[in-house]
């Protein structure tokens, strides 16, 4: 114990002593535009939430005991799974001999969307997609978004490990789908399980095996008359192992009221028990001349009691809007409304905020950024090395809470 603690307290000083700015750990992409001072979590009225989540991680970095688990929900920035990706990467390593799942994830490719690239889908059969931000009616979950089969003896195949550095492996699988008489039934291919039981009540089937895989593979079987359809919301990766369990959830175009369409959201959300989750959306509720702060909030506070219904008491961090341009050419002010709303629900309700807004040099900053090769054309979305650079950003504003937490607990 001691030796972990004495690891991670030299491991945190020696990237401290990098820094250059107040509040910023490391000095890896030195941009003179970025706020690199403003580079930390906000905690306005009541901190116990987040330090519960700070204690949780400790107890793992330190002792190497437990699991942490982070969802973090969003639009577009997070259905590419580049800056959560990274973030998701820099905790794995973080120390040696940390070996969590991948966590849940969502076969895009069956929707005919783009994907991540950190992991591998092939399947067969021709599916249907539904995503939250339609207006036609359909049964979603926490992944927002889902895809239907009426075609028997389809196969899944989905890969956790397409990446340079490491490897997941798994022994379970969870399996989020539509759970009634006409569903077909799940059959593992390539390796026998221990067990496969079904939970109607949490909306998913789980396949334990006997030692540990690497890839997910199983196939989808009419097996008794009446059954005609299968409807997937997500596979979730799971060990017994120590480490970080980072879930990232979004959909193109996704706002908040797209979330509250989402029927088995807490259901599911309850499933992954989130010890942080990490709410970044708010650029499509704001793209907009018809914005409401009011609206804005109180649409919030409905997902707000929904994530508190699913795990009470978990730590909540919201990230403010980056920057934004209305068609390329001018400035959307609805991100400094978007911001208070934030400050101002962090605070009535004891939550943490990440101003990226501020970080990233506040009103008219997305040029600057574009100009430097870190933010797309459009002046909405970001680069792949912007992406990059907002997931570093917000490690280490969570490294720099965390070596806070330390130094008030731990003299």
């Amino acid at each position: 114990m001691r030796k972990s603690f004495l690891y991670i307290i030299l491991f945190l000083a020696a990237l401290t002593a990098r820094a250059q700015y107040p509040y910023y750990p490391y000095q890896e992409h030195p941009y003179n535009f970025v706020r690199y001072d403003l580079n930390y979590i906000q905690s306005p009225g009541d901190s116990s939430r987040l330090l519960r989540f700070l204690k949780k991680m400790d107890d793992l970095v330190t002792l190497g005991k437990g699991s942490v688990n982070i969802v973090h929900i969003g639009g577009s920035h997070v259905q590419a799974d580049i800056h959560s990706g990274r973030f998701r990467d820099k905790l794995e390593h973080m120390l040696p001999g940390m070996s969590g799942p991948r966590g849940f994830v969502f076969p895009f490719k069956m929707a005919k969307t783009n994907s991540p690239s950190n992991y591998t889908v092939s399947y067969s059969g021709n599916w249907l997609a539904c995503r939250n931000v339609q207006s036609s009616a359909c049964e979603l979950g926490l992944s927002g978004i889902s895809v239907t089969t009426y075609d028997t003896l389809t196969e899944i195949r989905i890969d956790p490990n397409n990446r340079v550095q490491g490897y997941y492996d798994f022994n379970k699988l969870r399996i989020f789908h539509r759970i009634d008489s006409a569903s077909f039934e799940i059959f593992p291919l390539s390796a026998m399980p221990a067990r496969i039981t079904t939970y109607p009540d949490k909306g998913y089937t789980e396949i334990e095996f006997s030692g540990y895989e690497k890839v997910a593979d199983f196939q989808l079987r009419r097996s008794r008359p009446g059954q005609n359809f299968f409807t997937l919301y997500g596979v979730q990766f799971v060990n017994d192992d120590p480490g970080f369990s980072y879930h990232s959830i979004g959909v193109n175009g996704a706002s908040v009221p797209s979330y509250l369409k989402c029927q088995k959201f807490a259901e599911h959300l309850s499933v992954l028990e989130p010890d942080l989750v990490i709410l970044a959306i708010g650029v499509n509720d704001a793209h907009g001349s018809n914005f409401s702060k009011e609206v804005f909030m109180k649409n919030y506070g409905r997902l707000l009691d929904l994530i508190e219904q699913a795990a009470p008491g978990c730590a909540i961090l919201f990230v403010t809007n980056n920057d934004t341009y209305f068609r390329k050419k001018y400035v959307n002010y609805n991100a400094g409304p978007v911001k208070d709303a934030m400050f101002q629900m962090a605070k009535e309700r004891g939550l943490s905020v990440w101003d990226v807004f501020s970080i990233m040099g506040g009103f008219g900053s997305m040029a600057t950024w574009q100009t430097n090769g870190l933010a797309a054309s459009d002046r909405i979305h970001f680069t792949g090395a912007g992406y990059k650079l907002i997931g570093d950003l917000m490690f280490e504003a969570l490294i720099h809470r965390y070596t806070t937490y330390l130094q008030q607990t731990k003299p």
